[in-house]
């Protein structure tokens, strides 16, 4: 029940595809200010409009000694158009190394990590890390969740629920344990709609902080059954609670 609960409680998809979408308006906005103080400098000094000429030149030049695929790669956004020539810079394999390890040395402060990359500014840190880095780690998120729900057959976690692996469960005339433990899910995610389409979003916190406390040990089985009851009643939701523990705690009277 617990680990529908956590499922239930956070649509990671949705999470991580609105990080995404934040992170764009983020860097589009970022781009727009770098463009601006470009220009700036471009006014003030021919010779640095020059240099900054010449720099563009090199990047958009289809002659330049640039693998394609390997500038592709890294230049090429998630979900949003490619970026103008201020920000698409190319990272060799030294630097995106160097970006890697300082992420970890500097537990993820950008601008701690561009000290260790004297040739790059913080702001072309700041571009890599929030339009390559992010996506790159979601694809490989979305990647291996596709795999292990594959693996399981579902598309979640399979593990069983808190309560004793002993119950004697409508479920235990299964073929296997995967096929309990995926029967015990779906009575679990069941169970917990029920509760809070019929009792109200409080009732159903109360019966969520118990469920947490009997999994941190903090109370008996037999007192979260008791307490359980207190919260749902005694019709048809508490029957339906029982299915998921030993037989000995299914009535007040038990040992």
């Amino acid at each position: 029940i617990l680990e529908v609960l956590a499922l239930n409680s956070y649509d990671i998809d949705k999470a991580k595809k609105d990080m995404v979408s934040r992170v764009s308006e983020f860097v589009e906005d970022m781009m727009k200010k770098k463009s601006a103080e470009t220009g700036g400098k471009q006014e003030g000094s021919s010779d640095t409009k020059n240099t900054h000429n010449n720099d563009t030149s090199m990047l958009s030049s289809s002659s330049a000694p640039i693998s394609s695929s390997a500038a592709v790669s890294e230049t090429t956004p998630l979900s949003y158009s490619n970026p103008t020539p201020q920000l698409a810079m190319f990272w060799t394999k030294n630097e995106k190394s160097l970006f890697d390890a300082g992420f970890k040395k500097h537990a993820g402060q950008l601008r701690h990590i561009s000290l260790g990359l004297p040739s790059k500014s913080t702001s072309e840190v700041i571009d890599y890390h929030y339009r390559f880095k992010i996506p790159s780690q979601y694809r490989k998120y979305v990647e291996k969740k596709r795999t292990t729900s594959s693996a399981n057959g579902t598309g979640g976690s399979t593990s069983s629920t808190p309560f004793s692996s002993t119950s004697n469960s409508p479920f235990d005339n299964g073929s296997g344990p995967s096929a309990i433990d995926r029967r015990r899910h779906k009575q679990a995610k069941s169970f917990l709609s029920q509760c809070r389409r019929q009792l109200g979003p409080e009732a159903y916190l109360s019966v969520v902080n118990l469920l947490k406390s009997y999994s941190q040990k903090s109370i008996h089985m037999k007192n979260l059954r008791e307490r359980v009851v207190k919260v749902i009643g005694g019709g048809e939701l508490a029957k339906n609670f029982d299915t998921f523990l030993p037989k000995k705690y299914r009535s007040e009277g038990g040992a």
